[in-house]
């Protein structure tokens, strides 16, 4: 989700007109695994670790909805703000286990 998120738009062919269906797929995509990760979380255990994980989840969920309405400009300037936040959190992606 992240990748979808704040990585593919990085480049700037991402927000080019020929590209307004696979914006909209990749934030109809991203709302869907931020829905099911939400509902999985919600039968997990009240810890903070779980928390920090929903607050996150939550996070990438608005700024999805975002991709998909709001202008450029605004979905640009909330996608930077919530990559720099992540990337000064160290977010442990631990509970993730092993994709192998």
């Amino acid at each position: 989700v992240e990748v979808a998120l704040l990585e593919i738009p990085k480049h700037g062919y991402f927000y080019s007109s020929r590209h307004d269906q696979e914006r909209i797929q990749n934030a109809i995509n991203a709302l869907r695994v931020t829905e099911q990760l939400e509902l999985i979380l919600s039968h997990e255990m009240q810890d903070q670790a779980t928390q920090l994980e929903r607050d996150r989840i939550r996070k990438l969920n608005h700024l999805a909805k975002e991709q998909m309405h709001a202008s450029t400009r605004t979905y640009e300037e909330d996608r930077l703000r919530l990559e720099q936040e992540f990337s000064s959190t160290n977010f442990d992606t631990s509970f993730c286990g092993d994709i192998n």
